[in-house]
């Protein structure tokens, strides 16, 4: 699969072929230490390798394959074989599907560079390494996402089957098709997940499109940001952290994690992605120093690379030592799910430790993290709940951000009461600080919004008479007079709207003629 190459958003001038992460920048994040190697010094060192007449040789990067395959328009298997079993590649860590870069002095260029496929000493023909099932999933991040003018038919039903139930649509990109004129509050949002805010209220009347906008910010930010959008109830909720942090970890998304179902979570994407970057730095620290890349080298190195990673996020030591465990068994044959290992093994009197867990893989990983709640005015209004908001963002680790959307009446009580401003001041005063107002769509707001429905139902319905809004708008005489007419009784809402016009349908259906 072809991708384009775009510059990282980190450094800028290095190219690289993955929205996830920079490899590049990922070593720049992460200082290796000595300790990491537990060698004596005796090692493998190749004594082929070590003859004046053996050139080097040298595993290609995945990146830099793509980018000779793209230069030559050739494929892998196009290139000249080399047998795995060659005493010259005996001391790499590589393997059948492999690429060999071998770099001879030259007369005329100081050193000439060829190319060779690590082939299988049996079939003498390129195959696929043999990896875990749920590792390094292929497909980057960047082909996750359409552009916001591309819309499959199945992408199209997904967005009114959601209108209809007046929920947002889940599936990537989907909300942008039906975003409407916010993007001075977008650019805002967006500002507020990059410069990792700890804290937003998005603010809005009762059918003023929070819960889409909310969404709409998560398929901004989620080429660069893991985020985690969830709902509160009678038991997840601030006042029961463990709770409500579970279902932040479980509900966690990320490009690549959203892409493969073979991850369980975005916290197992962040969790894979960071160990693959750490056993390649572990892996070309031994070559480069002679040492034969042996599986239980590799895995006492990942151990002590997790645990002084994990410790800059000041973890409690069990947690530390338990994941760190946990890495040491990446090249078992189990799937190796971060997730399954915390429910199972790793054990914590402050479940806000899973946030800086979650934080600190993110930072390695270049993301930011977002957390949503959606539609707070339904939780519990208690000054207990309010305090317990305000000391959940005080404690949030320093990359991940908290959105939440609610009411004015929320905030400011007017006659119904229990708000932040009569319970709990300091919430109010963070609230009124760092919110984002939605103001009541506009007449010509709610024209483009009907265009924009109608146009999704064609290309989701292929009967006419499946397209409700469609049928309804029509009947009214077009988008302007639908418009028109729901506007002489009632409030401009988008939600209100949408009721306007299946109930119309509804009645238009029921008439005798």
């Amino acid at each position: 699969m072809s991708v384009a190459l775009t510059p990282c958003s980190d450094c800028g001038n290095r190219l690289v072929s993955d929205a996830i992460y920079c490899p590049h920048c990922l070593i720049e994040r992460v200082e290796v230490e000595d300790s990491w190697f537990p060698v004596s010094g005796e090692g493998a060192s190749n004594p082929v390798v070590e003859h004046s007449m053996v050139p080097e040789h040298r595993v290609v990067p995945e990146e830099r394959i793509k980018q000779l395959c793209r230069e030559y328009s050739i494929t892998p298997t196009d290139l000249p074989f080399i047998k795995a079993t060659d005493p010259a590649i005996q001391h790499l860590a590589c393997g059948a599907g492999d690429v060999i870069e071998i770099i001879r002095d030259s007369r005329t260029t100081d050193t000439a560079r060829t190319y060779r496929l690590v082939v299988s000493p049996s079939s003498g023909r390129g195959e696929s390494q043999e990896t875990s099932e749920w590792r390094n999933p292929a497909g980057p991040a960047a082909d996750t996402y359409s552009g916001d003018g591309e819309l499959s038919s199945s992408q199209a039903l997904h967005i009114i089957e959601n209108l209809r139930a007046h929920i947002p649509p889940s599936q990537p990109g989907a909300c942008r098709q039906i975003a409407i004129d916010r993007q001075s509050e977008m650019e805002t949002a967006k500002q507020r997940v990059d410069s990792a805010s700890p804290y937003t209220f998005i603010e809005g009347e009762l059918g003023f499109g929070k819960s889409f906008f909310l969404y709409w910010i998560r398929d901004e930010v989620l080429p660069a940001t893991a985020v985690s959008i969830i709902d509160l109830d009678d038991r997840t909720n601030f006042l029961n952290p463990d709770s409500l942090i579970e279902s932040f970890r479980v509900n966690l998304e990320t490009p690549r994690s959203l892409d493969h179902e073979e991850y369980a979570n975005g916290l197992d994407e962040l969790w894979d992605t960071t160990l693959r970057k750490i056993a390649d730095l572990c892996a070309s620290h031994y070559e480069r120093q002679g040492f034969e890349v042996r599986e239980d080298r590799m895995k006492k190195s990942l151990q002590l690379a997790a645990e002084d990673i994990l410790s800059e996020a000041n973890l409690p030591e069990v947690i530390i030592d338990e994941v760190a465990t946990t890495a040491g068994t990446y090249f078992d044959d189990s799937r190796q799910s971060l997730s399954q290992s915390l429910l199972n093994e790793v054990s914590s009197e402050d479940p806000r430790d899973v946030l800086k867990l979650i934080g600190q893989l993110a930072r390695i990983n270049g993301y930011r993290v977002l957390l949503g709640v959606d539609e707070l005015e339904k939780s519990i209004r208690t000054e207990d709940h309010f305090e317990a908001i305000e000391e959940f963002v005080q404690d949030l680790p320093e990359n991940i951000s908290l959105f939440v959307t609610g009411t004015p009446e929320l905030v400011e009580g007017e006659e119904e009461g229990n708000a932040f401003k009569e319970l709990h001041s300091p919430l109010y005063e963070l609230t009124t600080q760092n919110r984002i107002r939605l103001e009541s769509p506009s007449r010509q707001d709610l024209i483009k919004f009907s265009r924009r429905v109608m146009n999704i139902e064609t290309e989701a319905l292929e009967s006419q008479r499946d397209r409700e809004y469609t049928l309804a708008i029509e009947n009214a005489g077009g988008s302007e007079k639908a418009v028109e007419t729901f506007l002489e009784d009632r409030s401009p809402a988008f939600r209100a709207y949408l009721d306007y016009l299946e109930q119309y349908a509804l009645e238009e259906s029921a008439s005798p003629n």
